[in-house]
């Protein structure tokens, strides 16, 4: 104690002098004669020296978070060693945990560990060196106030993990002592606050800095205990002689006065600095009364202000239970009711159903499910505003007609549930629901509706299975035909249960080979040649035998599964026509189908890539079949993937041709080698004239395109007469052969004139040619069922004719056009006049095309936006060519999709 009274005040002293005396250092020379030439010439030549220092040792070595920098007496002694030997060192943080000899071993780079405590309570590896003494200080222990021991009592150490040499020493020198491992010097602390532990162990200068905290105030250096401490540099085993002995020369040669302003400037005039969280607990008394003070303020005011509004708080409470009663009102509405309609949401609508059928367990109820057809054309043919007339119409209708005796809902955007009793299920009755409806012009609109209708006869099914099955019944019409309602009974279980085995049977199947590839032949009618076959896919089960295609493949469909059977007739549509190859040597084109699952199949449209090079047969061979409903699913998608498969090679057929909503805008977008109308549409409308008609524009809207025409479903002579006649010489159908396995289709090659159908599709589709004294000219442009307009560009006013729905479009009668539009121009807003003179110049060429879409007039004065595609056609007899101008009205198109 004596030791440590004279060295804090020569300390003291010191600081006192250093600050009083001028600062003459710079420049100063300092007397390095003590080395010797070889030492010199060792640290003018030794490189970085890495030394590993504690980083959270305050006042003996820390890392500064702020500058990045170590701080402390140990890191300002290597700086007085660099400054004045020219050793050169790099500091590294060192986990206190760790072992000086451990540290070595992971760390073979490092030099040096510092500081290292060398005392009498630890003992320090002999396979380090150890340097001279660097800070001579103690080893204290810190408990409360009045806390005395001795080496006889039992008492507990709170030791820091970085203190763990020190920990088994006091076991030793105190043997009645508990030692309590902490994993920081925090910790350690916190356990003597708590009374958890007696005292806690640490250097005297780290001691005496951490007492400092309002925290450990009542905290104290226990007395008369203490343990010479000294701190030193340690190297490594193999480290240069010549290196330690240069470090212990300054250690040796440094004066007291070097040695006490360096442990002044890091602990005395080191102000502590509080945290915020320390502040607070310093001056916790002063923010306790002033909360204490301020929430005794708030208080009265509150009291004050509750006594002098006490009415007007009752007056306030009253309107806020009826507000919150009509908040309450309308969140039940919001939860309940359909925002449109104002009729049930399909959750309310099962629990009220469900309360219906348990008020009246003797009556018998039908749930019907309902579904408008094609309700997204509507909305893009008459808008949004409109449909959504249209369904609050048959939201009103269904109020007037079933009103107390039944439950009803919109269940989804185009969908409504009734729920009545059973005797008043009859079609009639169920039709009249939603039928005769009007739209925005006053004219009647006829829907086209699908039911699925569930009788629960047997009073065993709730009402969320009840709308279960009328869900599952509407799915089994939701794909056909023809039909429109679809009862829940025993066959439409029967039938599921079907579906169900084949898709259970369905890989087995292709496994053992029930699965096989039929050909169906395609032939030139005017050369009887054959050109082409179409592969479909048969399966002959092992048990049923053979399945037709109508019962399993709408089932793979819609489940997905047609991917796989897709894939089957690809890959074996190849191997068939490698096969004939080698065999026949004849490339013999094959078509296969593409479905509309396929496309959304990852990287479909390369499998037919890989195929082909697998087979080693030309890509267009392989003619793949699209449908012009899968342009109406995703037709961004499909017009990318046409487009690469048409730069592989591949022919592409869009099959069932008219059959959906939009083809010119389709045709338009993709480009296709062949179009397939199937003859099955004349069977389906009774006006055979005009559906000849049809097929007429069809065909020289194909040949316009530079497109070939395949026609399906020929089934007799004057049929295919018919359609050579237009210009659709490829049959396929039974007239010539049903599809038949592939041994019995090469049977043709033996009896008929094989000429395939290949990529050069388009060299051999007919001119069009229009004689202006051609009686059919008019009828022909009658028939096309867009407006049409064809002139002499020369001479415009002399030759022009349009038929009546150009006519319609633009507003006027055919007598006006004859006088005073047969320039189209004439009614072209004036900002798209050049954008259209500008297209029609790039017309000098027969089969030469464009589309576009303008801004036009009605005769009217009423702006309109028009789709135009205009084409030059040759006209063979004057040998002119004269423009065909096509256009479509999209005016409420545009409208809806913006």
């Amino acid at each position: 104690m004596k030791f440590i009274s004279k060295l804090v005040s020569v300390l003291f002293c010191v600081t006192v002098l250093v600050s009083c005396i001028p600062d003459f250092s710079a420049g100063a020379s300092y007397d390095n004669s003590f080395l010797t030439e070889e030492e010199t010439e060792f640290a003018e030549n030794s490189g970085v020296i890495t030394v590993a220092l504690y980083t959270n040792l305050n006042t003996i070595s820390f890392l500064d978070e702020k500058t990045g920098e170590f701080e402390g007496v140990v890191p300002d002694i290597l700086d007085y060693i660099s400054e004045r030997s020219g050793l050169k060192f790099n500091c590294i943080p060192y986990d206190m945990t760790m072992r000086a000899e451990d540290f070595f071993r992971e760390n073979p780079e490092c030099d040096i560990v510092a500081p290292i405590f060398k005392n009498e309570l630890n003992s320090v590896a002999t396979s380090i060196k150890l340097s001279s003494a660097v800070v001579g200080d103690d080893l204290v222990f810190a408990g409360k106030e009045g806390f005395l021991l001795s080496e006889e009592a039992s008492f507990s150490v709170a030791v820091p993990k970085h203190f763990f040499a020190v920990g088994e020493g006091i076991q030793k020198k105190f043997p009645h002592a508990e030692i309590i491992s902490c994993d920081t010097k925090k910790d350690a602390f916190r356990l003597v606050k708590k009374g958890d532990a007696d005292v806690v162990v640490n250097d005297r200068f780290l001691m005496k800095y951490d007492l400092k905290s309002p925290y450990y105030s009542n905290l104290e250096i226990v007395p008369n205990i203490h343990f010479e401490n000294n701190m030193v540099l340690g190297a490594a085993q193999d480290t240069d002689p010549l290196m330690m002995s240069i470090i212990n020369k300054l250690i040796d040669n440094m004066t007291d006065s070097e040695t006490s302003q360096i442990i002044v400037e890091n602990t005395m005039s080191k102000t502590y600095q509080l945290s915020f969280a320390e502040v607070c607990y310093q001056y916790r008394t002063y923010i306790i009364s002033g909360a204490i003070l301020l929430a005794f303020l708030i208080i009265l005011e509150i009291l004050f202000v509750r006594l002098n509004s006490a009415k007007r708080k009752s007056e306030f409470l009253e309107e806020k239970s009826k507000a919150d009663e009509k908040y309450r009102h309308e969140l039940f509405v919001q939860a309940n009711y359909d925002d449109l309609t104002g009729i049930y949401n399909s959750k309310y609508f099962l629990v009220k159903t469900q309360e219906m059928l348990d008020m009246n367990p003797d009556k018998y109820y039908a749930m019907i499910y309902i579904n408008i057809d094609n309700f997204k054309l509507l909305n893009r043919m008459y808008g949004q505003e409109s449909c959504n007339r249209l369904l609050e119409f048959i939201a009103s209708d269904f109020r007037k007609k079933i009103n107390s005796t039944g439950t009803f809902c919109r269940y989804s955007s185009d969908c409504f549930a009734v729920c009545i009793e059973m005797r008043r299920v009859v079609e009639e009755r169920i039709s009249n629901l939603c039928t005769s409806v009007f739209n925005d012009n006053g004219k009647v609109l006829n829907l086209k509706y699908r039911m699925g209708i569930c009788t629960d006869k047997e009073k065993t099914l709730n009402a969320e299975q009840m709308l279960e099955d009328a869900q599952l019944a509407f799915q089994n019409i939701s794909k056909e035909y023809g039909t429109n309602i679809s009862v829940f009974d025993n066959e439409l279980i029967d039938k599921l249960l079907m579906e169900k085995t084949f898709i259970d049977e369905l890989d087995a199947a292709l496994e053992n080979g029930e699965f096989q590839v039929y050909l169906q032949p395609q032939f030139s009618h005017k050369t009887k040649s054959l050109i082409g076959a179409e592969a479909l896919v048969r399966w002959i089960h092992p048990e049923r035998g053979l399945i037709p295609p109508y019962k399993f493949i709408p089932v793979f469909e819609k489940s997905g599964n047609i991917i796989k059977v897709d894939s089957f007739v690809w890959e074996q549509a190849c191997k068939i026509i490698s096969r004939w190859k080698k065999e026949y040597n004849i490339e013999f084109p094959i078509s296969v189908n593409i479905s509309r699952n396929d496309m959304y199949s990852e990287d479909w449209e390369k499998k037919f890539l890989q195929l082909t090079e697998k087979y080693n047969i030309p890509p267009e061979l392989l003619h793949l079949e699209i449908t012009e409903s899968a342009y109406m699913d995703n037709s961004q998608l499909l017009v990318e993937k046409v487009k690469e498969l048409k730069n592989q090679g591949f022919v592409v057929a869009m099959d069932d041709f008219g059959s959906g909503y939009s083809s010119l805008n389709m045709l338009q977008d993709i480009d296709v080698d062949i179009l397939k109308i199937d003859m099955r549409f004349l069977h389906s409308n009774s006006n055979s004239n005009s559906t000849g008609n049809i097929l007429k524009a069809v065909a020289n809207m194909a040949t316009w395109l530079g497109l070939a025409v395949v026609t399906e479903g020929v089934e007799t002579k004057e049929q295919a007469d018919f359609m050579m006649s237009i210009g659709c010489d490829v049959i396929q159908g039974y007239f010539y052969g049903k599809p038949v396995p592939v041994e019995e289709f090469e049977g043709f090659f033996k009896t008929a004139e094989v000429t395939p159908l290949t990529k050069n599709l388009r060299d051999s589709i007919p001119e069009v040619s229009f004689l202006a004294g051609n009686s059919d000219l008019n009828g022909l442009v009658e028939s096309i069922p867009v407006g049409v307009k064809i002139y002499d560009p020369d001479k415009e006013n002399n030759f022009a004719i349009a038929n009546e729905m150009f006519c319609e479009i633009f507003g006027i009668t055919e007598e006006h056009f004859k006088k005073e539009l047969p320039s189209l121009f004439l009614s072209v807003c004036s900002e798209d006049q050049q954008l259209l003179r500008d297209k029609l110049a790039t017309l000098n060429n027969a089969g030469d095309w464009f589309s576009t879409d303008i801004h036009c007039f009605k005769s009217t004065g009423e702006k309109m936006l028009i789709h135009l595609m205009a084409k030059v056609i040759s006209e063979n007899v004057f040998g002119k060519l004269m423009h065909l101008i096509a256009v479509q009205d999209i005016t409420e198109y545009d409208a809806a999709k913006k």
